[in-house]
């Protein structure tokens, strides 16, 4: 009998810490253990930035200007005369340009500007009497006249992300003018026995042509409803100086505009 319990004792020694270990293995949890989180782990997903901006802006040429342009010409053995003031008001155009990123915001640009002005040219003048020497005659009227500024800008501009959809772009480069001008090169009047007086009939006006490089400089910011469609502002400043028959006049000048963005 002492044997019997004594080989069974052996067995419960040796069985019990397996019992044990197996009954820790089935009430051991099964499935993932808590979450630890480590902000290296975290996958943010965010958009590119964009490459390409088109802006498209009804804009405003906040500059006016005024010259004159004096000519003469011989009649009746004296010397006739003639003065053309012009007046170039502010004037509302178009402004069309995009961007492409190059690098981080470094970006290129290029934009197309059209600015038109139609008024009338005042001239006034005298002319010499026929029958009498230092016996002047004064004429005055107007005719229609046009100023047409067309303006390609070449920039390096710097894209600046702003606070939530808000973005600007800051731009500057070489501008290249062409400006079309109305010039008046003659005049014409009408004038009658005893010819003490004379009536201004009409003007020879050309249409001249130059072109001319000059600068510019701006900003523009845009608010984006969604990635790719939003709204801006430009401030551009550009200038030159263009030479035509007349002289010397001014091209360009502080420009306000606004309209549709659209970046991909």
């Amino acid at each position: 009998m002492k044997p019997v319990v004594r080989s069974l004792g052996l067995v419960l020694l040796v069985l019990g810490p397996a019992s044990a270990a197996q009954a820790q293995t089935v009430i051991k949890p099964v499935g993932p253990g808590p979450a630890t989180h480590h902000p290296s782990a975290r996958i943010i997903h965010q958009d590119p930035p964009p490459r390409v901006i088109v802006s498209l802006n009804y804009s405003y040429l906040t500059k006016s200007d005024t010259f004159t342009d004096t000519r003469t010409f011989d009649l009746y053995q004296e010397t006739a005369r003639f003065t053309a003031d012009y007046d170039v008001e502010a004037r509302s155009g178009a402004d069309l340009g995009g961007y492409v990123r190059l690098w981080g915001g470094l970006a290129a640009g290029v934009a197309y500007t059209t600015f038109k002005d139609d008024r009338d040219i005042a001239i006034s003048g005298t002319l010499p009497h026929p029958f009498l020497f230092n016996h002047d005659r004064s004429i005055d009227g107007t005719t229609p006249g046009t100023r047409e500024e067309n303006a390609v800008h070449v920039d390096a501009a710097f894209i600046v992300p702003l606070r939530g959809k808000l973005q600007a772009v800051i731009f500057g480069g070489p501008t290249f003018f062409t400006v079309r001008q109305s010039v008046v090169t003659d005049i014409d009047w009408d004038e009658a026995y005893p010819y003490d007086t004379a009536t201004f009939r009409s003007a020879t006006v050309a249409k001249e042509e130059e072109s001319k490089t000059g600068f510019n400089v701006g900003a523009d910011v845009s608010y984006y409803f969604t990635h790719n469609v939003g709204v801006g502002g430009i401030v551009r400043f550009s200038s030159a100086k263009v030479k035509f028959s007349l002289g010397e006049v001014d091209a360009g000048g502080a420009m306000i505009g606004g309209g549709v963005r659209f970046r991909f």
